[in-house]
């Protein structure tokens, strides 16, 4: 969980921000100067730990950030006086935030990652990179300059993981098409069909193992792999998609729970959730070819080895091993691998998606509770919610209305 408050990254309150994370305020006073071409751009030290400096780079005359070419060189302008750095890159209107990290490896050029943070948007993904900047007293004595330098590559965003993940899993991707059966070739190579069916069951298997990861999958953490482990040793004559997949993808995950059908649910397929969605709803392909559809056992003991050399996570935690895989890989992938105009499917960014659920989720949540537990909800919920004032409201929507009085808002 974040440690500092997170009005401070709101509110453009670095050194408040850093002092929280236990740095230090640091001794230089005076701006640094960066010339680039005709523009002169002013960094100030606002922290400081055993050397490495956090650095405000002040806008320009206009007001405006400077471009992506010029940050980069403002970067390496400022490196001979400040070799170890974070840069923090802030408009004058202050709506606009770009952190930018320097990974640095001998005989290896700088690589450059940036997190963009806008005024209005939730600030929880880039406060869980920044506390991995925290330290305590306990770490003090013994913290050295290359201690707080591997912080922050640490806390620095992962492109090369994403990109690693994906050169690899092109290939599994071409090799998987060749294993479905059903769709009929058009020449020599796999069909336009075979590719997009690829991309439907592979994007269906990633959403499953971060699942599993969570044991969200009858409790295990190796769900998939364990149920393609039992169908090879029970050397069964129809295949591990149609006799395990298919259904468990069509009831198992598709099919509302009934007095009439849990039993038989969990009978096949163990304690597996509901998810009320369109990714496990028969696609238009599936429909099209019917039983003809099938894929090989080969294609998944491939795939299922290849997804286990790498180590799955719901949350942003520091990248350690280099293999660690989160739910930005996965977008990644969907949107590079989709063909969006014939699926008319787009990814939708984390800073979307949260604000979609926190205006539809908590609602519907407080609906239910309400409708169901009314008594519970009038003498627990209604009162808290009764004195929370604007908490669950965007500060976007506030703008131009005065603050809500405790209690109201509500009704």
């Amino acid at each position: 969980m974040p440690v500092f408050n997170q009005e401070h990254l709101k509110q453009v309150r670095f050194k408040q921000l850093f002092n929280e994370l236990g740095w230090d305020l640091p001794a230089q006073q005076q701006p640094y100067s960066v010339a680039v071409g005709n523009d002169t751009w002013q960094l100030d030290a606002v922290a400081v730990k055993k050397g490495v400096q956090v650095l405000q780079c002040r806008p320009d005359a206009d007001g405006r950030l400077p471009d992506y070419a010029t940050r980069q060189k403002i970067e390496r302008k400022i490196t001979p006086d400040v070799r170890e750095h974070l840069i923090v890159f802030t408009d004058t209107a202050q709506t606009s935030q770009i952190w930018q990290w320097v990974s640095r490896l001998q005989g290896k050029t700088a690589q450059y990652r940036e997190v963009n943070f806008r005024k209005g948007e939730a600030p929880e993904l880039l406060a869980q990179k920044l506390s991995r900047l925290h330290f305590t007293l306990d770490e003090e004595e013994l913290l050295t300059v290359l201690g707080v330098a591997q912080r922050l590559d640490d806390a620095a965003p992962r492109e090369k993981v994403t990109k690693k993940f994906y050169g690899e899993f092109e290939k599994q991707r071409k090799a998987f098409a060749e294993f479905i059966d059903g769709i009929p070739l058009t020449g020599k190579d796999i069909s336009e069909d075979q590719r997009w069916y690829t991309a439907v069951l592979i994007d269906r298997l990633m959403f499953l193992w971060f699942l599993q990861e969570k044991s969200f999958l009858d409790g295990k953490k190796d769900y998939l792999q364990s149920r393609l482990a039992g169908h090879l040793e029970a050397k069964l004559d129809v295949s591990f998609y149609k006799s395990f997949l298919a259904p468990l993808f069509f009831r198992g995950f598709a099919e509302e729970r009934t007095a009439a059908n849990r039993t038989s649910i969990e009978a096949a397929f163990g304690n597996v959730p509901y998810l009320n969605g369109g990714l496990f709803a028969q696609h238009q392909l599936e429909q099209r070819y019917g039983e003809a559809l099938d894929v090989a056992d080969a294609a998944f003991v491939k795939l299922f080895a290849f997804f286990d050399e790498w180590e799955w996570h719901l949350d942003e935690r520091p990248l350690k091993s280099g293999k660690e895989i989160n739910p930005d890989v996965l977008g990644y992938i969907f949107e590079k691998f989709v063909n969006q105009k014939q699926m008319g499917a787009y990814y939708t960014k984390e800073d979307i998606t949260d604000y979609i659920g926190k205006n539809t989720i908590i609602p519907c949540l407080l609906a239910k509770v309400r409708t169901e537990h009314p008594t519970a909800f009038d003498n627990l919920a209604w009162p808290l919610l009764q004195h929370s004032g604007d908490t669950y409201i965007y500060p976007a929507m506030l703008k131009g209305m005065p603050p809500l009085p405790l209690g109201e808002g509500w009704g």
